[in-house]
């Protein structure tokens, strides 16, 4: 099989084209994670044997041990920076492994490949992904729970060629089935529930021990020692992502409970503190288990100074949350436990102690100060944590002590890395993507929170501009090139300002200077450069490029979304339409191609053609919200408005977080006068997708005119965070003035004259 090309190497490090080096394999996640969702490791290179007075790390984990959203500005980067810093006669290199979504069964298959490249330490930091990932209960695409054995050998047989090729014969037995969708993120975890009673949960923390254990002895055999460290979560700032009650809760309970919780929503948003704590207390006797309970209680604690209290209750909001991405305290317990069976050769950094998330921690509870969303670090949380390691890194090399340099602090470690307040302000559009969508929009707190970030990222770009705009950003990139120009992280991202500020001849050299540096990633410098060459109207140079990329990767869709724009641009639409047509009729269930093929044809002027297209890929599947937006356009365009309406109206079960869908049906509502719906409508859509305060309070008017007064109050607590966030004093006291006469009309709120209405 090899011989004739069958399979492919699922090694984590393959031989590179470069004498005696190896680089990371792409292919390394295949046999757990499916290979159509994208995910791999940071794409670098590195010699197999180390040279003299060489000191190299590894740093295994999740997406928090690779840095997401920005692995250049990690805690791995910055470990890296701390250390040359304090050892300048050394040769240091901290190398990412770090993997999204992978979990303990994927690092140990890492550990014991990565032994043989001459390691001086392990650095690991996982655990958060024990249920949700590879056959973990919570997994949606590999959630069987075999006996470990079973799980290591599985593994083994799928990483052989024959192994693949037994895969590929029960797959082409079973049938091609619904073609893949694309990964979407922790979206796709949205129906995975796991309860925090739920047996499964024992084999979790047993398979989690067993490959920790393992990870640190087969380790310890070639002489590596490790650094483990405990994981931190978020616990004040971030509500629980899925809360579900008791499964013996009657429905005279549930009545109840429901009124309980209602009041206290309203109690504290009138800053009615100890009402909202006695209605909170009520709602949790009666249901101990709906994690939103412990959360508001947690939040209410906190507010009264009581921290041990609050720490408790955010304890029970993670532990009761039924969408796992956090890690809980038995995870913790076990790393402590795998350290203390090895004293000899593993350091420990208690960060989740440290850094208030352990329900021992004695400072301040976890939260946005050092962590973006649930348990992805911001620029500080990297920092505090890189530093924890760093001094213990240095205690694992040198038992004895040394006396090398100090610790480089925040700014200077910033200044080596290159991170620069546009490339904070960046990060911080990442995550808002990130968080845009499904399981964050499903959050109490999460409309507050992402009034928050959209806030700071509005004020960064205010700070920018007023301290000389982009051009002085540009400089200041420009200085860390200077200081290192080898440094692929520091080119990169030079790449994309230089494209950003349309200077494509320099960003073209840039994309050779980096593909020199690094092995070739056709994900990132093939696309980046096919656009620059676009740009600089060197489309034959382009369009080769990507058919060149396009015949090894015949589901790149972003090269394909290329090409369409250079066909479209050179009225080489014929050309166009038989390379979609040859493609097509090889992978008839590609939406994707499908998609891009209707965009060509409508660029074409075939406007009925491309809707042809369009409707095939949503007959196919209903929630494509691409598919959906182009047939709207497309039949409202050929004056088909009523084609279009039932069409909106048919998706709106199968795209129920679809708010651009919402809004236009909503519009087409007002239009005809049907208040009933407009508000349905506008509900939907603001419970499935952010909208401000503004929003909140024209619908609770709306309700108002509906005399609808549960719903007008739950709006107006919707509402109230958010124009404190947005700093707006003038919606504050309309808000205020309606909250006053809602709890006037909840029999237990003491008459308070409400402030006078605008």
């Amino acid at each position: 099989m090899r011989l004739i090309g069958f399979g492919e190497p699922t090694d984590f490090f393959v031989p590179d084209s470069k004498p005696g080096f190896y680089r990371t394999n792409w292919s390394f996640t295949t046999p757990f994670i499916p290979s159509h969702f994208g995910v791999h490791p940071l794409s670098f290179r590195l010699p197999k044997h180390k040279e003299a007075n060489t000191v190299r790390i590894f740093v295994l984990g999740e997406s928090a041990a690779l840095g997401d959203p920005a692995p250049s500005f990690g805690f791995s980067a910055q470990l890296q920076a701390q250390l040359r810093a304090h050892y300048p006669g050394k040769r240091l290199e901290v190398y990412n492994l770090g993997i999204v979504a992978i979990n303990s069964h994927v690092v140990y298959q890492i550990v014991r490949e990565i032994t043989g490249f001459e390691p001086d330490l392990l650095v690991i930091y996982m655990g958060n992904n024990e249920v949700v990932g590879p056959y973990g209960p919570g997994c949606f695409y590999l959630s069987s729970m075999p006996p470990l054995a079973v799980i290591r050998a599985s593994l083994w047989a799928h990483r052989t060629r024959l192994g693949q090729l037994i895969s590929a014969i029960l797959q082409h037995v079973r049938g091609k089935g619904p073609p893949a969708q694309a990964w979407r993120g922790i979206e796709a975890f949205l129906g995975s529930h796991v309860r925090g009673n739920d047996p499964r949960l024992d084999a979790v923390y047993n398979n989690f021990y067993t490959n920790l254990q393992d990870s640190v002895a087969c380790a310890g055999r070639a002489g590596i020692k490790v650094v483990l460290s405990t994981l931190v979560a978020n616990y004040k700032d971030f509500s629980p992502f899925v809360s579900l009650h008791r499964a013996n809760l009657s429905p005279v309970e549930l009545r109840a409970f429901q009124s309980a919780f209602e009041e206290g929503m309203l109690a504290w948003n009138l800053d009615d503190h100890e009402r909202a704590l006695a209605k909170f207390t009520s709602a949790l006797e009666l249901d101990p288990e709906f994690a939103d309970v412990h959360y508001m209680l947690g939040k209410i604690e906190e507010e009264r100074g009581n921290r041990d209290q609050a720490r408790k209750h955010f304890v029970g909001a993670l532990h009761w949350d039924a969408l796992r991405f956090r890690p809980d305290a038995p995870i913790n317990e076990i790393i402590r436990k795998v350290a203390r069976a090895h004293r000899d050769t593993v350091f420990l950094v208690d960060a989740a102690k440290e850094m208030g998330a352990d329900p021992a921690a004695p400072g301040r509870p976890s939260g946005r100060e050092i962590l973006f969303e649930h348990v992805h670090f911001n620029w500080e949380g990297n920092y505090q944590l890189a530093r924890s390691l760093a001094e213990t890194c240095a205690r694992a090399l040198s038992p004895r002590g040394d006396a090398g340099p100090p610790w480089l602090d925040s700014t200077q470690c910033a200044a080596t890395l290159g991170c620069t307040d546009y490339e904070k302000m960046m990060t911080r559009i990442r995550v808002f993507k990130l968080i845009w969508r499904q399981p964050f929009a499903s959050q109490s707190s999460y409309g507050e929170e992402l009034a928050r970030l959209g806030r700071e990222i509005k004020l960064a770009h205010d700070r920018i501009e007023a301290a000389g705009g982009v051009a002085l950003e540009q400089e200041k990139e420009e200085q860390a090139l200077r200081r290192d120009p080898h440094n692929p992280d520091f080119v990169s991202r030079r790449v994309t300002l230089e494209f950003n500020l349309e200077h494509f001849e320099h960003a073209l050299q840039l994309i050779d200077q980096a593909r020199a540096l690094v092995p070739e990633s056709p994900y990132i410098f093939v696309m980046q450069k096919a656009a620059v060459l676009q740009q600089l109207n060197r489309d034959d140079e382009a369009e080769k490029l990507l058919l060149d990329q396009i015949q090894s990767h015949a589901d790149d869709s972003r090269a394909i979304e290329i090409l369409v724009e250079i066909w479209s641009k050179t009225g080489q639409f014929e050309k166009g339409r038989a390379f979609f047509t040859h493609l097509l009729q090889q992978s008839p269930g590609n939406d994707q191609l499908r998609l891009e093929f209707g965009t060509l044809l409508q660029l074409s002027g075939d406007f009925q053609g491309a809707a042809s297209e369009w409707l095939t890929v949503f007959k196919h599947d209903p929630g494509n919200e691409e598919a959906l937006k182009l047939l709207v356009q497309s039949y409202q365009h050929l004056g088909e408005e009523e084609t279009a309406v039932a069409l909106m109206q048919k998706a709106q079960g199968a795209q129920p977080y679809n708010i651009e869908n919402y809004r236009r049906l909503a519009e087409i509502s007002m239009k005809q006068g049907d208040q009933e719906r407009t508000v349905k409508l506008l509900k939907s859509m603001s419970e499935t997708n952010p909208v401000d305060a503004a929003f909140h309070l024209d619908l609770a008017h709306r309700y108002l005119e509906l005399n609808r007064p549960q719903q007008v109050c739950l709006e107006l607590e919707k509402a109230k965070p958010l124009a404190r966030i947005e700093e707006n004093e003038a919606l504050v006291k309309k808000i205020d003035s309606l909250l006053h006469i809602c709890a006037r009309e909840q029999a237990w709120a003491n008459p308070v004259k409400p402030a006078p209405a605008d």
